[in-house]
C-alpha cells in the first residue's frame, strides 16, 4: 500500500482545510478509499503527519460528514506510544489492541518516504477491528487445537489398547 502512495503528493499537503480543493489531497483521498475497499476486515486508512501541536491526519478513507471521518489537520489527541515511536524512529510497527474513540484497533503503521532523498514525508496507518482480529485468530487456531487434541486422542487410545493387550498376553502365558 505505501509503494503506491506517491510522497510529493503528501509533501503538497499542509494539514488544513485549504487542502480539501487541492488535486493532490482529492487523488489521496480516492486511493485511501481504494486501499480500504481492497480488502474488507480494513476500518481505518489514513496518512498522519507531525506538526508542533501533535499528531495530525492529512488524509482518511472515510466520506466526509460520517462519524468516522477525520478532517484534514484534525490533531489525534489518542496517540499511543507505539505511534509516537513509529513517528520518531521513522520504522513500521504495529500495536493492539488498542482502544480510541472510534473503536478498539489492530494497527500497522508505516513510514511514507520520499523515494530519492529517503526523507521521511508521513505515516501510513491501516487499521483492523480487533474483534475481527481476535476472530481470526481464533477460527485459525481451531484446526490447529482440535488436531492436537485428536492426535492426543488417539495416543492415549493406542497406549490403553497397548496396556489392554499386555495384560491379556500376561494372562494368556500364565493360563
Amino acid at each position: 500500500a505505501v509503494e503506491s502512495i506517491e510522497p510529493a503528493m503528501v509533501e503538497s499537503l499542509n494539514g488544513s482545510p485549504s487542502d480539501l480543493g487541492s488535486r493532490d489531497y482529492q487523488q489521496l483521498k480516492a486511493q485511501m478509499v481504494r486501499l480500504r475497499a481492497a480488502d474488507p476486515s480494513i476500518r481505518f486508512a489514513y496518512l498522519m503527519g507531525q506538526r508542533p501541536e501533535g499528531i495530525i491526519f492529512y488524509v482518511d478513507s472515510e466520506p466526509e460528514g460520517t462519524w468516522a471521518y477525520s478532517p484534514t489537520g484534525q490533531v489525534y489527541n489518542e496517540v499511543t506510544p507505539v505511534t509516537f515511536r513509529a513517528f520518531s524512529d521513522q520504522t513500521e510497527m504495529t500495536e493492539g489492541p488498542a482502544s480510541d474513540r472510534w473503536g478498539t484497533w489492530m494497527s500497522a503503521l508505516v513510514p511514507v518516504s520520499d523515494k530519492k532523498t529517503g526523507q521521511f514525508v508521513a505515516l501510513y496507518g491501516m487499521d483492523v477491528d480487533a474483534r475481527y482480529w481476535n476472530y481470526t485468530i481464533a477460527r485459525d487456531s481451531a484446526a490447529i487445537v482440535t488436531t492436537t487434541l485428536l492426535i492426543l486422542l488417539l495416543v492415549v487410545t493406542f497406549g490403553l489398547t497397548q496396556r489392554r493387550n499386555i495384560r491379556e498376553q500376561r494372562r494368556l502365558a500364565a493360563s
